[in-house]
C-alpha cells in the first residue's frame, strides 16, 4: 500500500475518538489530528496515538478539511471523521488497491450507519459513498459550511468494503446535530441568494419524510427507520425555514 497519512478532524469527541484511532494505528504511516480546542479530553486521548495533534479554531467544514489535509507529510491521505471506524476488511482491500502502480487518483468508500449496534440499511442511509482516499495536493473542496463536496481531476475507484459510521448517540444527539447543521446549511443558501417561500417549506417536509420512509424503504429498519426519516425531514424543513428567516432580515 502507498504510504498514507490518516487525517482526523475532532471537537469534543472523547467518547468516540479512541475507536477511530485504534482502527488505523496499526497500519497508518502517519496520523494527523486537527482539533478545535476540545474541552472533554479529546486531545489527550489523541496524543496516545500520535504526536501530531494540532489545535485550530473551526470555522466551517471545507476550510477545516483543506487545512488539515495540508498538514499531512505523505503524498496520499485518508480522511476520517472522529465517529468512523476502518474495518480490517477495508484495510486488506486498501493494501491491494491503493498501490503506487494504480492509475486511480482517488478512492470512494461506502459508510454503514450504526445506531444502537444495528446497521441502518434503508431510508437513503446506505451506501453514502464518500471520496476519502486521495493525493494531498489534488483534492478540491467546494467552499461550503457543511457537507462540502470534494473531487479530484482523475479516475476514482469505489472500494467494496465499508467504513463504520457511529453518527448518533441518542435522540437528543440527533436533534442537536440537526439544529447545528441546518443553521450552517441555511447560511450557505442565504449566501447564494435562496429565498424559499412557506409553501416550499411544507412541501419539502412532507416530500423528504415520505421519500425516506416509503420510497427508500426506511420502514424496513423499524422504529429507527421512522425516527431517522422524521429527523431528516425536520432537518430539511429547519434549514429552509432558517434560510427564509435570514431572507427577511435587512442586509
Amino acid at each position: 500500500m502507498r504510504p498514507l497519512s490518516v487525517v482526523v478532524i475532532t471537537e469534543n469527541e472523547a467518547a468516540k475518538i479512541r475507536r477511530c484511532l485504534e482502527s488505523v494505528a496499526p497500519w497508518a504511516d502517519e496520523i494527523v489530528v486537527v482539533d478545535s480546542f476540545s474541552t472533554d479530553g479529546t486531545p489527550e486521548i489523541c496524543r496516545e496515538y500520535t504526536p501530531r495533534v494540532i489545535q485550530r479554531e473551526y470555522r466551517y467544514s471545507a476550510d477545516q478539511y483543506t487545512f488539515a489535509i495540508a498538514q499531512a507529510k505523505n503524498e496520499w491521505v485518508m480522511l476520517l471523521d472522529a465517529d468512523e471506524e476502518v474495518t480490517p476488511e477495508l484495510v486488506e482491500e486498501m493494501q491491494r488497491e491503493v498501490v503506487p502502480s494504480s492509475p486511480m487518483r482517488g478512492f470512494r468508500v461506502n459508510r454503514r450507519l450504526i445506531v444502537n449496534g444495528r446497521w441502518i440499511r434503508f431510508g437513503g442511509q446506505y451506501p453514502d459513498a464518500q471520496l476519502r482516499i486521495f493525493p494531498r495536493d489534488e483534492i478540491v473542496y467546494e467552499d461550503k459550511r457543511v457537507h462540502a463536496p470534494n473531487h479530484v481531476a482523475g479516475p476514482v475507484k469505489d472500494l467494496r468494503h465499508d467504513l463504520l459510521h457511529y453518527s448518533y448517540d441518542s435522540l437528543s444527539h440527533i436533534i442537536q446535530k440537526v439544529n447545528v447543521q441546518s443553521t450552517k446549511y441555511a447560511l450557505d443558501l442565504a449566501d447564494r441568494g435562496r429565498k424559499p417561500g412557506w409553501p416550499y417549506l411544507l412541501v419539502r417536509l412532507v416530500q423528504e419524510f415520505v421519500w425516506r420512509l416509503v420510497f427508500r424503504g426506511g420502514f424496513r429498519d423499524g422504529v429507527w427507520g421512522l425516527i431517522l426519516a422524521a429527523s431528516h425531514a425536520y432537518y430539511v424543513f429547519a434549514l429552509y425555514a432558517k434560510a427564509w428567516e435570514l431572507a427577511q432580515k435587512p442586509k
